[in-house]
Protein backbone atom coordinates (compact mmCIF):
# COMPACT_ATOMS: atom_id res chain seq x y z
CA UNK A 1 0.00 0.00 0.00
CA UNK A 2 3.23 2.78 0.60
CA UNK A 3 4.57 0.67 -2.69
CA UNK A 4 4.37 3.82 -5.15
CA UNK A 5 5.97 7.00 -2.55
CA UNK A 6 9.03 4.34 -1.86
CA UNK A 7 9.39 3.94 -5.31
CA UNK A 8 9.26 7.77 -6.39
CA UNK A 9 11.73 8.26 -3.46
CA UNK A 10 13.94 6.07 -4.60
CA UNK A 11 13.84 7.53 -7.95
CA UNK A 12 14.89 10.48 -5.95
CA UNK A 13 17.86 9.42 -4.17
CA UNK A 14 19.23 7.81 -6.95
CA UNK A 15 19.09 11.30 -9.53
CA UNK A 16 20.62 13.42 -6.21
CA UNK A 17 23.09 10.82 -5.78
CA UNK A 18 23.81 10.90 -9.90
CA UNK A 19 24.44 14.44 -9.58
CA UNK A 20 26.85 14.73 -7.08
CA UNK A 21 28.52 11.99 -8.04
CA UNK A 22 29.57 11.05 -11.56
CA UNK A 23 30.97 7.72 -10.91
CA UNK A 24 29.50 4.74 -8.96
CA UNK A 25 31.03 2.74 -6.45
CA UNK A 26 32.20 -0.27 -7.92
CA UNK A 27 31.58 -3.17 -5.57
CA UNK A 28 33.80 -6.19 -5.91
CA UNK A 29 32.95 -7.83 -2.60
CA UNK A 30 29.60 -9.14 -1.28
CA UNK A 31 27.81 -8.37 1.56
CA UNK A 32 28.59 -9.18 4.78
CA UNK A 33 27.16 -9.55 7.96
CA UNK A 34 28.99 -10.14 11.03
CA UNK A 35 28.07 -10.84 13.93
CA UNK A 36 29.69 -9.41 16.80
CA UNK A 37 30.19 -10.04 20.91
CA UNK A 38 27.41 -8.77 22.58
CA UNK A 39 28.25 -6.05 25.58
CA UNK A 40 24.80 -5.17 27.08
CA UNK A 41 25.59 -1.67 27.80
CA UNK A 42 25.56 -1.17 24.00
CA UNK A 43 22.19 -2.18 23.94
CA UNK A 44 20.09 0.80 22.48
CA UNK A 45 16.85 2.11 24.25
CA UNK A 46 14.26 1.67 21.67
CA UNK A 47 12.53 5.06 21.07
CA UNK A 48 8.87 5.73 21.15
CA UNK A 49 7.47 7.23 17.43
CA UNK A 50 4.24 8.59 17.22
CA UNK A 51 1.99 8.83 13.82
CA UNK A 52 -1.20 10.26 12.35
CA UNK A 53 -2.39 7.55 10.36
CA UNK A 54 -3.50 4.79 12.05
CA UNK A 55 -2.55 2.45 9.01
CA UNK A 56 0.55 4.33 9.04
CA UNK A 57 1.27 3.04 11.99
CA UNK A 58 0.07 -0.29 11.13
CA UNK A 59 1.99 -0.56 8.52
CA UNK A 60 5.39 0.17 10.67
CA UNK A 61 4.75 -2.28 12.95
CA UNK A 62 3.68 0.10 15.71
CA UNK A 63 0.97 -1.72 17.42
CA UNK A 64 1.10 0.26 20.25
CA UNK A 65 0.11 3.74 18.96
CA UNK A 66 -2.32 2.59 16.51
CA UNK A 67 -4.61 1.40 19.04
CA UNK A 68 -4.73 4.69 20.99
CA UNK A 69 -4.85 6.30 18.01
CA UNK A 70 -7.46 4.00 16.37
CA UNK A 71 -10.59 5.94 15.41
CA UNK A 72 -13.10 3.10 16.10
CA UNK A 73 -13.81 -0.57 18.29
CA UNK A 74 -13.25 -2.51 14.85
CA UNK A 75 -9.29 -0.47 14.50
CA UNK A 76 -8.46 -1.85 17.76
CA UNK A 77 -10.17 -5.20 18.00
CA UNK A 78 -7.71 -5.51 14.63
CA UNK A 79 -4.67 -3.92 16.60
CA UNK A 80 -5.55 -6.58 18.95
CA UNK A 81 -5.56 -10.03 16.75
CA UNK A 82 -2.17 -8.47 15.02
CA UNK A 83 -0.74 -8.71 18.53
CA UNK A 84 -2.15 -12.22 19.19
CA UNK A 85 -0.94 -13.55 16.02
CA UNK A 86 2.18 -12.23 16.03
CA UNK A 87 2.95 -13.49 19.70
CA UNK A 88 2.31 -16.74 17.92
CA UNK A 89 -0.84 -17.88 19.09
CA UNK A 90 -2.40 -18.52 15.34
CA UNK A 91 -5.51 -20.58 17.01
CA UNK A 92 -6.60 -17.50 18.96
CA UNK A 93 -5.60 -14.75 16.67
CA UNK A 94 -8.07 -16.88 13.82
CA UNK A 95 -10.99 -16.87 16.42
CA UNK A 96 -10.78 -13.18 17.14
CA UNK A 97 -10.44 -11.98 13.78
CA UNK A 98 -13.23 -13.89 12.69
CA UNK A 99 -15.90 -11.09 13.12
CA UNK A 100 -13.83 -8.16 11.52
CA UNK A 101 -13.97 -10.45 8.13
CA UNK A 102 -17.24 -8.68 7.83
CA UNK A 103 -16.47 -5.20 9.26
CA UNK A 104 -18.40 -1.84 7.74
CA UNK A 105 -14.91 -0.37 7.48
CA UNK A 106 -13.72 -1.33 4.28
CA UNK A 107 -9.75 -0.99 5.09
CA UNK A 108 -10.13 -2.92 8.25
CA UNK A 109 -12.60 -5.53 6.21
CA UNK A 110 -8.95 -5.85 3.70
CA UNK A 111 -6.90 -5.99 6.53
CA UNK A 112 -8.83 -8.83 8.12
CA UNK A 113 -9.26 -10.89 5.10
CA UNK A 114 -5.44 -10.59 4.06
CA UNK A 115 -4.70 -11.73 7.56
CA UNK A 116 -7.38 -14.36 7.72
CA UNK A 117 -6.02 -15.40 4.49
CA UNK A 118 -1.93 -15.80 6.14
CA UNK A 119 -3.44 -17.64 9.54
CA UNK A 120 -4.93 -20.53 7.31
CA UNK A 121 -2.10 -20.60 4.91
CA UNK A 122 0.52 -20.81 8.05
CA UNK A 123 -1.96 -23.62 9.46
CA UNK A 124 -2.29 -25.78 6.41
CA UNK A 125 -5.75 -25.23 6.10
CA UNK A 126 -5.88 -25.66 2.32
CA UNK A 127 -9.60 -26.33 1.99
CA UNK A 128 -10.95 -23.60 4.86
CA UNK A 129 -8.32 -21.25 2.69
CA UNK A 130 -9.82 -22.23 -0.68
CA UNK A 131 -13.27 -21.76 0.39
CA UNK A 132 -12.15 -18.62 1.78
CA UNK A 133 -10.97 -17.40 -1.22
CA UNK A 134 -13.54 -18.58 -3.56
CA UNK A 135 -16.22 -16.96 -1.57
CA UNK A 136 -14.64 -13.45 -2.35
CA UNK A 137 -16.08 -10.98 -4.81
CA UNK A 138 -14.23 -8.03 -4.36
CA UNK A 139 -10.87 -6.29 -4.64
CA UNK A 140 -9.34 -8.62 -1.48
CA UNK A 141 -10.02 -11.81 -3.83
CA UNK A 142 -7.34 -10.22 -6.26
CA UNK A 143 -5.09 -10.30 -3.90
CA UNK A 144 -5.55 -13.84 -2.57
CA UNK A 145 -5.77 -15.11 -5.91
CA UNK A 146 -2.62 -14.28 -7.29
CA UNK A 147 -0.75 -16.96 -9.55
CA UNK A 148 2.04 -17.02 -6.82
CA UNK A 149 0.38 -16.81 -3.63
CA UNK A 150 -0.30 -19.37 -1.70
CA UNK A 151 -3.97 -19.06 -1.21
CA UNK A 152 -3.68 -19.36 -5.47
CA UNK A 153 -2.65 -22.74 -4.83
CA UNK A 154 -5.33 -23.65 -2.33
CA UNK A 155 -8.06 -25.12 -4.59
CA UNK A 156 -5.21 -27.46 -5.42
CA UNK A 157 -4.47 -28.91 -2.17
CA UNK A 158 -7.59 -28.73 -0.59
CA UNK A 159 -8.21 -32.36 -0.31
CA UNK A 160 -4.59 -32.72 1.10
CA UNK A 161 -4.08 -33.92 4.84
CA UNK A 162 -0.78 -33.59 6.01
CA UNK A 163 0.66 -35.98 8.54
CA UNK A 164 3.73 -35.17 10.53
CA UNK A 165 5.48 -37.03 13.31
CA UNK A 166 8.77 -36.40 15.29
CA UNK A 167 10.37 -39.78 15.05
CA UNK A 168 13.43 -38.57 16.64
CA UNK A 169 13.62 -35.83 19.18
CA UNK A 170 16.94 -34.24 18.33
CA UNK A 171 19.40 -35.21 14.97
CA UNK A 172 22.34 -33.84 14.06
CA UNK A 173 22.91 -33.86 9.70
CA UNK A 174 26.00 -32.20 7.80
CA UNK A 175 26.05 -29.10 7.16
CA UNK A 176 27.13 -28.30 3.26
CA UNK A 177 27.06 -24.68 1.71
CA UNK A 178 25.33 -23.92 -1.63
CA UNK A 179 27.40 -22.19 -4.23
CA UNK A 180 25.71 -19.25 -3.57
CA UNK A 181 26.18 -19.93 0.48
CA UNK A 182 22.76 -21.10 0.90
CA UNK A 183 22.57 -24.03 3.76
CA UNK A 184 21.58 -27.31 2.62
CA UNK A 185 20.91 -30.62 3.70
CA UNK A 186 20.25 -34.16 3.01
CA UNK A 187 16.35 -35.29 2.38
CA UNK A 188 14.63 -37.94 2.19
CA UNK A 189 11.82 -37.76 -0.30
CA UNK A 190 9.96 -40.38 -1.04
CA UNK A 191 12.96 -42.82 0.28
CA UNK A 192 15.61 -41.39 -1.75
CA UNK A 193 18.10 -39.52 -0.42
CA UNK A 194 18.64 -35.75 -1.66
CA UNK A 195 20.18 -32.51 -1.18
CA UNK A 196 17.69 -29.83 -0.09
CA UNK A 197 18.46 -25.95 0.66
CA UNK A 198 16.98 -24.78 3.89
CA UNK A 199 14.93 -21.72 2.49
CA UNK A 200 13.33 -19.58 5.39
CA UNK A 201 11.62 -17.38 2.08
CA UNK A 202 10.16 -20.12 0.37
CA UNK A 203 6.63 -20.57 1.74
CA UNK A 204 6.84 -24.16 0.58
CA UNK A 205 8.51 -27.25 -0.50
CA UNK A 206 10.36 -27.02 -3.80
CA UNK A 207 11.30 -30.08 -5.97
CA UNK A 208 12.91 -29.84 -9.30
CA UNK A 209 11.38 -32.04 -11.99
CA UNK A 210 14.61 -34.32 -11.88
CA UNK A 211 14.56 -35.02 -8.61
CA UNK A 212 10.53 -35.76 -8.91
CA UNK A 213 11.67 -38.24 -11.17
CA UNK A 214 14.17 -39.77 -9.02
CA UNK A 215 12.06 -39.91 -6.48
CA UNK A 216 8.23 -41.06 -8.75
CA UNK A 217 6.67 -38.11 -7.49
CA UNK A 218 4.19 -37.49 -10.22
CA UNK A 219 2.43 -33.57 -10.21
CA UNK A 220 -1.44 -33.53 -9.34
CA UNK A 221 -2.57 -31.59 -12.23
CA UNK A 222 -1.68 -30.23 -15.68
CA UNK A 223 -2.21 -26.63 -14.56
CA UNK A 224 0.97 -24.57 -13.82
CA UNK A 225 1.04 -21.66 -11.15
CA UNK A 226 3.77 -19.38 -10.04
CA UNK A 227 6.83 -19.19 -7.81
CA UNK A 228 8.49 -15.76 -6.76
CA UNK A 229 12.18 -15.44 -6.86
CA UNK A 230 14.82 -12.74 -7.17
CA UNK A 231 14.74 -12.42 -10.71
CA UNK A 232 10.61 -12.63 -11.54
CA UNK A 233 7.94 -15.50 -11.28
CA UNK A 234 8.71 -19.19 -12.20
CA UNK A 235 6.80 -21.86 -13.60
CA UNK A 236 5.74 -24.32 -11.20
CA UNK A 237 3.46 -27.71 -11.06
CA UNK A 238 1.56 -28.71 -7.84
CA UNK A 239 2.32 -32.27 -6.24
CA UNK A 240 2.38 -34.30 -2.88
CA UNK A 241 5.65 -35.47 -1.25
CA UNK A 242 3.95 -38.88 0.02
CA UNK A 243 7.15 -39.36 2.37
CA UNK A 244 9.09 -36.35 3.34
CA UNK A 245 12.20 -36.47 6.15
CA UNK A 246 13.74 -33.87 7.22
CA UNK A 247 16.06 -35.03 10.79
CA UNK A 248 13.86 -36.59 12.78
CA UNK A 249 10.71 -35.25 11.48
CA UNK A 250 8.38 -37.40 9.41
CA UNK A 251 6.28 -35.83 6.96
CA UNK A 252 3.46 -37.45 5.06
CA UNK A 253 1.39 -36.11 2.33
CA UNK A 254 3.39 -33.22 2.40
CA UNK A 255 2.22 -30.43 -0.63
CA UNK A 256 5.40 -29.30 -2.88
CA UNK A 257 6.14 -27.65 -6.13
CA UNK A 258 8.03 -29.51 -8.74
CA UNK A 259 10.07 -26.77 -11.03
CA UNK A 260 11.65 -27.32 -14.39
CA UNK A 261 15.46 -28.90 -13.15
CA UNK A 262 16.65 -25.78 -15.99
CA UNK A 263 15.72 -23.07 -13.61
CA UNK A 264 16.49 -24.60 -10.31
CA UNK A 265 20.37 -24.27 -11.18
CA UNK A 266 22.89 -21.61 -9.59
CA UNK A 267 26.39 -20.45 -10.47
CA UNK A 268 28.34 -19.03 -8.00
CA UNK A 269 31.49 -16.61 -8.29
CA UNK A 270 32.30 -15.40 -11.52
CA UNK A 271 30.31 -16.48 -14.80
CA UNK A 272 32.82 -18.68 -15.85
CA UNK A 273 32.17 -20.65 -13.00
CA UNK A 274 29.94 -24.33 -13.18
CA UNK A 275 26.68 -24.68 -12.81
CA UNK A 276 25.53 -26.39 -9.67
CA UNK A 277 22.00 -27.89 -9.87
CA UNK A 278 19.17 -28.02 -6.66
CA UNK A 279 17.62 -31.02 -5.91
CA UNK A 280 14.70 -29.01 -4.09
CA UNK A 281 13.95 -26.68 -0.85
CA UNK A 282 12.60 -26.81 2.08
CA UNK A 283 10.21 -24.43 2.62
CA UNK A 284 9.27 -22.37 5.87
CA UNK A 285 6.04 -24.68 6.06
CA UNK A 286 8.36 -27.20 7.38
CA UNK A 287 10.92 -25.17 8.87
CA UNK A 288 8.53 -22.91 11.02
CA UNK A 289 7.86 -26.66 12.59
CA UNK A 290 11.02 -27.68 13.56
CA UNK A 291 13.63 -25.99 16.41
CA UNK A 292 16.40 -25.82 13.89
CA UNK A 293 20.26 -24.70 14.82
CA UNK A 294 22.21 -24.09 11.51
CA UNK A 295 26.13 -24.26 12.98
CA UNK A 296 28.23 -22.74 10.38
CA UNK A 297 31.46 -22.99 12.56
CA UNK A 298 30.98 -27.02 13.40
CA UNK A 299 29.03 -27.88 10.00
CA UNK A 300 26.20 -29.02 11.27
CA UNK A 301 22.47 -28.77 11.17
CA UNK A 302 20.95 -30.09 14.83
CA UNK A 303 17.08 -30.82 14.43
CA UNK A 304 15.11 -30.67 17.39
CA UNK A 305 11.47 -31.71 18.39
CA UNK A 306 10.48 -27.59 19.69
CA UNK A 307 9.51 -27.44 22.86
CA UNK A 308 6.84 -24.49 24.24
CA UNK A 309 8.95 -22.49 26.78
CA UNK A 310 7.27 -19.32 28.91
CA UNK A 311 9.65 -16.42 28.81
CA UNK A 312 9.05 -13.25 29.28
CA UNK A 313 11.69 -12.34 26.68
CA UNK A 314 9.58 -10.72 23.67
CA UNK A 315 9.19 -12.67 20.53
CA UNK A 316 11.53 -11.26 17.56
CA UNK A 317 10.71 -13.52 15.04
CA UNK A 318 6.99 -13.55 13.60
CA UNK A 319 4.98 -14.39 10.60
CA UNK A 320 2.51 -12.32 8.38
CA UNK A 321 3.34 -14.32 5.28
CA UNK A 322 6.59 -13.86 5.86
CA UNK A 323 9.33 -14.83 8.67
CA UNK A 324 9.80 -11.23 10.04
CA UNK A 325 12.55 -10.45 12.47
CA UNK A 326 12.39 -7.78 14.78
CA UNK A 327 15.56 -6.16 14.96
CA UNK A 328 16.64 -2.61 16.30
CA UNK A 329 18.86 0.41 14.86
CA UNK A 330 21.69 2.59 16.41
CA UNK A 331 19.10 5.06 16.90
CA UNK A 332 16.50 3.01 19.04
CA UNK A 333 14.29 2.72 15.67
CA UNK A 334 12.36 -0.94 15.38
CA UNK A 335 13.03 -2.61 11.99
CA UNK A 336 11.21 -5.33 10.93
CA UNK A 337 13.40 -7.80 8.39
CA UNK A 338 12.38 -10.63 6.32
CA UNK A 339 14.37 -13.74 6.60
CA UNK A 340 15.35 -15.60 4.14
CA UNK A 341 18.25 -18.46 4.01
CA UNK A 342 17.63 -19.25 0.49
CA UNK A 343 18.44 -15.33 -0.09
CA UNK A 344 22.36 -15.26 -1.94
CA UNK A 345 22.65 -12.08 0.81
CA UNK A 346 21.48 -9.37 3.28
CA UNK A 347 19.91 -6.37 1.29
CA UNK A 348 17.84 -3.08 2.71
CA UNK A 349 14.75 -1.57 1.93
CA UNK A 350 14.80 2.76 1.37
CA UNK A 351 13.13 2.61 5.19
CA UNK A 352 16.45 1.07 6.27
CA UNK A 353 18.04 4.14 5.33
CA UNK A 354 15.53 6.62 7.31
CA UNK A 355 15.06 4.43 10.94
CA UNK A 356 19.07 4.26 10.73
CA UNK A 357 20.15 7.25 9.56
CA UNK A 358 22.88 5.32 7.79
CA UNK A 359 24.98 7.08 4.73
CA UNK A 360 24.65 5.43 1.19
CA UNK A 361 25.87 5.82 -2.25
CA UNK A 362 25.41 4.83 -5.75
CA UNK A 363 27.20 1.85 -6.93
CA UNK A 364 27.23 -1.07 -9.25
CA UNK A 365 28.11 -4.23 -9.32
CA UNK A 366 28.48 -6.69 -12.59
CA UNK A 367 24.85 -9.50 -11.61
CA UNK A 368 22.83 -10.83 -8.74
CA UNK A 369 21.92 -14.44 -8.82
CA UNK A 370 18.78 -16.21 -8.21
CA UNK A 371 16.52 -18.74 -9.65
CA UNK A 372 15.45 -18.66 -13.08
CA UNK A 373 18.09 -16.07 -14.68
CA UNK A 374 20.40 -13.02 -13.80
CA UNK A 375 20.40 -9.37 -13.87
CA UNK A 376 23.35 -6.62 -13.88
CA UNK A 377 22.77 -4.46 -11.36
CA UNK A 378 22.88 -0.40 -10.45
CA UNK A 379 21.83 0.82 -7.57
CA UNK A 380 22.14 2.61 -3.76
CA UNK A 381 24.32 0.78 -1.16
CA UNK A 382 25.00 1.06 2.14
CA UNK A 383 28.65 1.17 3.02
CA UNK A 384 28.11 -0.14 6.74
CA UNK A 385 25.65 0.22 9.31
CA UNK A 386 24.58 -1.55 12.91
CA UNK A 387 21.99 -3.11 13.91
CA UNK A 388 20.88 -5.20 17.19
CA UNK A 389 19.37 -8.37 17.30
CA UNK A 390 18.13 -8.64 20.89
CA UNK A 391 21.29 -7.93 22.57
CA UNK A 392 23.72 -9.30 19.44
CA UNK A 393 25.08 -6.43 18.01
CA UNK A 394 25.28 -7.20 13.79
CA UNK A 395 27.69 -5.37 11.99
CA UNK A 396 26.44 -4.89 7.84
CA UNK A 397 28.61 -4.04 5.27
CA UNK A 398 28.09 -3.38 1.48
CA UNK A 399 24.20 -3.21 1.88
CA UNK A 400 22.59 -3.03 -1.53
CA UNK A 401 19.17 -1.38 -1.43
CA UNK A 402 15.59 -3.00 -3.52
CA UNK A 403 12.22 -1.40 -3.23
CA UNK A 404 10.94 -5.34 -2.75
CA UNK A 405 7.75 -6.26 -2.38
CA UNK A 406 6.44 -8.83 0.10
CA UNK A 407 2.92 -10.69 1.11
CA UNK A 408 2.09 -8.62 4.22
CA UNK A 409 0.66 -5.47 5.35
CA UNK A 410 3.54 -4.57 6.87
CA UNK A 411 6.53 -2.52 5.79
CA UNK A 412 9.92 -4.53 5.73
CA UNK A 413 12.74 -2.84 5.91
CA UNK A 414 15.06 -4.96 4.42
CA UNK A 415 15.78 -8.96 4.32
CA UNK A 416 18.28 -11.24 6.19
CA UNK A 417 19.99 -13.93 4.16
CA UNK A 418 22.05 -16.65 4.00
CA UNK A 419 25.23 -14.77 4.93
CA UNK A 420 23.81 -14.22 8.38
CA UNK A 421 25.04 -17.29 9.57
CA UNK A 422 28.66 -17.59 7.89
CA UNK A 423 31.14 -18.18 10.62
CA UNK A 424 28.17 -18.38 13.43
CA UNK A 425 25.41 -20.23 15.07
CA UNK A 426 22.18 -19.59 13.85
CA UNK A 427 19.09 -21.00 15.79
CA UNK A 428 15.15 -20.37 14.41
CA UNK A 429 12.28 -21.43 16.70
CA UNK A 430 9.75 -20.29 15.03
CA UNK A 431 7.21 -22.53 17.79
CA UNK A 432 8.79 -19.92 20.53
CA UNK A 433 9.29 -16.79 18.31
CA UNK A 434 13.18 -16.65 18.56
CA UNK A 435 15.58 -16.19 16.12
CA UNK A 436 19.29 -16.00 18.03
CA UNK A 437 22.32 -15.64 16.46
CA UNK A 438 26.11 -15.85 18.46
CA UNK A 439 29.75 -15.75 17.20
CA UNK A 440 32.16 -18.22 17.18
Amino acid sequence: MNASPRIHLLAVLFLTACATSRRPIQVTQPTQVKVQRSRGRDVPKVGMRWYSDFWRAIAEGNLEVAWIIADSRDERRFVDVLEVMLSGNSVGAESAITPLLASSDSMVRRGARVTYGALLSANGHWGRLASFADSLTDSTARVLRDDAGVERWASTFRNIETRAVFVDTLTVLPLTRSATGVPVVPVVLNGVTKRFWLDTGSSITIVSSATAIDCKMMPLESDTLQLLTAVGRLPARPAVAHSVRVGGLQLTDAPAMIVDASALRMRGGDATAPEEKIDGVVGFDVIRALDITIDDVRSRVVIRRPVPVESKVPHNLSWYGVPIVTAVSEKGSVLHLALDTGAEETFGTLSLVVKTGAHWAPAERRRIRGFGGTAVERGLVIPSVRLFLGKVPLALQRVFLYDAQYPTIFVIDGTLGADLGRGAVLRIDMTNGRLQVSPQ
